[in-house]
């Protein structure tokens, strides 16, 4: 039994490696998008803000009552033609703006990088 347990036959070994090339796959993506984000050129676009979401997600542990929780926030703007765009954004960010505001929308490719409010309110 016990050559079998350290065996490449067994589906153990074989479940951990899958894990690690998931693990090893998400990790080479997020920086790819990192990168293409950062070589992408900033457009700055007129805007509008149209809708503010939060996602809000829980985890605990069973056996010792502990958890966290992270929220997530995201800022959906119309740009002009209709086309819609949204960022996931910092807290900070998310409370700076509400519905409705109007202004120069800077932002490279998936990345939000500001939202300048336009100062003529009519």
């Amino acid at each position: 039994m016990d050559e079998l347990m350290f065996s490449w036959d067994f589906p153990f070994p074989l479940f951990f490696l899958l894990v690690a090339l998931i693990i090893l796959g998400v990790l080479v993506f997020n920086i790819i998008e990192f990168f293409k984000n950062q070589s992408a050129p900033e457009e700055i676009v007129t805007a509008t803000l149209i809708d503010k979401v939060t996602e809000t997600s829980h985890s605990s542990a069973a056996d010792n009552g502990s958890g966290s929780s992270n929220t997530y926030y995201t800022l959906t703007f119309e740009l002009n033609g209709n086309e819609r765009k949204s960022f996931n954004v910092s807290r900070k960010s998310y409370l700076k703006y509400v519905v409705g505001d109007s202004g120069k929308l800077h932002y490279q490719r998936k990345r939000f990088n500001h939202f300048e409010l336009d100062t003529k309110k009519t």
